[in-house]
């Protein structure tokens, strides 16, 4: 018993260290005016962030590692980007080509082209490894809350990452986690209808390839400009749930939803040509489902015990314990035996939302 109290003390000694080595900070909110023309939507808040934190401690080190990606790939972007229209709406086209006037007009255009704000916008999605929930209280609500980890090396996205709310007529549309200059989204909220998240099913350069050309050839969208389709143009949990799992893609992906009630929760695992809802109450527990990047009825890798921890920190709060400050302790579950840990190093956000109540919480994690 001894032993065990040791290691345990061991255990959380060393996540207090480790914990006090990062820091959190509510993640700053900003307007998207959908009453204005596309190209002018993101200027405000691209000019803003460049101009508080400067090109070095905000795309610089991003772009570095995406340079990482190989010669063949970004020969891909670069002929989307000089194509773009064929290969993205022109709404978002425009978005893009509105952050890049902004770098262009503060000295970054060099740094900073059209084809790199395209490169950005393809890449993001390939790099995310996140843990995903959704779960309904006692009450009746559900409550839904990721962590998104990023895997760019040592590139910090703090500088850049801000919650995006959309809005028309004064009013907010939806809201969306996102970095400045990724137009797209891969975590939100519509009020009053549902929320969403996205968790990474492929990875590696090989993946990039198949679905830039699947964008190209086969005309798919790119899961982040989907994502915010998604949000921009379903007001219930039903409707996003049914475009979710039927629309074509072009990346294989783990979508994680939630509606604001009952049992509107679920994992759609969309693969090549199929996909696979996995909904409460056939959860690890009739009351939540929970993924992170494996399929839900395959073993994650012996290094990977993210899935484990959580499910394991879901089952002792209990469905009586739900709530956002005790899913915002799950999401904070530290490594075991060590091993990965649903709060890992490579934790950039944590976000807790409940569409039913319009609870959207969420910070940003750097390095003290």
């Amino acid at each position: 018993v001894k032993m065990k109290l040791s290691r345990s003390l061991v255990v959380l000694l060393a996540f207090a260290a480790y914990a006090a080595s990062r820091s959190s900070r509510p993640i700053p909110e900003k307007q998207i005016d959908l009453d204005s023309p596309p190209r002018q939507r993101w200027q405000p808040v691209l000019r803003e962030i460049l101009s508080e934190y400067g090109f070095n401690y905000t795309f610089g080190p991003v772009i570095a590692y995406l340079e990482s990606m190989g010669e063949d790939t970004w020969a891909l972007v670069e002929f989307i980007a000089t194509e773009l229209d064929k290969h993205v709406s022109s709404e978002y086209a425009e978005e893009m080509q509105g952050c890049a006037d902004v770098a262009s007009s503060m000295g970054y255009g060099n740094e900073l082209p059209l084809s790199t704000i395209v490169g950005i916008n393809l890449f993001y999605e390939f790099t995310t490894s996140c843990t995903s929930t959704v779960c309904v209280d006692r009450s009746n609500r559900i409550w839904h809350a990721r962590n998104l980890d990023w895997s760019f090396g040592n590139a910090s996205v703090q500088n850049l990452t801000i919650v995006a709310d959309f809005q028309r007529g004064g009013a907010t549309v939806y809201k969306t986690i996102t970095w400045a200059g990724y137009i797209g989204a891969m975590t939100g909220m519509r009020p009053g209808g549902f929320s969403v998240t996205v968790d990474e099913r492929s990875s590696g350069v090989l993946s990039v390839l198949l679905s830039l050309e699947r964008m190209m050839f086969q005309r798919a969208p790119s899961v982040g400009f989907f994502m915010r389709d998604v949000l921009a143009m379903n007001s219930s949990y039903a409707d996003a749930l049914n475009t979710l799992t039927n629309a074509s893609l072009a990346s294989t992906v783990y979508f994680i939803v939630g509606g604001v009630s009952g049992n509107e929760g679920a994992v759609v695992t969309r693969k090549e040509f199929s996909a696979d809802v996995w909904s409460i109450p056939n959860g690890p527990e009739p009351w939540f489902v929970l993924e992170t990047n494996y399929d839900h009825d395959t073993n994650p890798p012996s290094d990977d015990d993210r899935r484990d921890l959580a499910l394991d920190a879901m089952r002792k709060m209990g469905q009586a314990g739900i709530g956002a400050s005790s899913l915002m302790g799950v999401l904070e579950t530290p490594a075991a035996n060590h091993s990965r840990g649903v709060f890992n190093s490579e934790t950039v956000y944590s976000v807790i939302m409940s569409a039913g109540q319009n609870h959207f919480e969420s910070y940003s994690w750097g390095s003290n």
